[in-house]
């Protein structure tokens, strides 16, 4: 029996449509869904989720923080850290 070895080509995700829409939605970007929905840009009302009740400038800059993380996991760990230091506040 002869050893067969595989060949696997690398593969670019970067051009996949579901793999951009998530990217961009993890980023808060506006994109496209797999139904061909136009989903905008997400915009300060998000913040209501975050439950932060703090001035405007600095929703502002968690806003903008929080977005250009563009990473699920860490958008959530920044969520919980903070929801803590809100809660230490009060």
């Amino acid at each position: 029996m002869k050893n067969i070895l595989k060949v696997c080509k690398e593969v670019d995700t970067n051009n996949w449509k579901k793999e951009n829409a998530i990217r961009k939605r993890n980023a808060g970007e506006g994109y496209v869904s797999r139904r061909g929905k136009a989903i905008p840009l997400q915009g300060a009302a998000h913040l209501n989720a975050l439950k932060c009740l703090m001035l405007s400038n600095k929703q502002d800059t968690i806003f903008t923080e929080f977005w250009s993380v563009g990473d699920k996991q860490k958008q959530e760990t920044l969520h919980c850290f903070l929801r803590r230091e809100e809660g230490s506040n009060a």
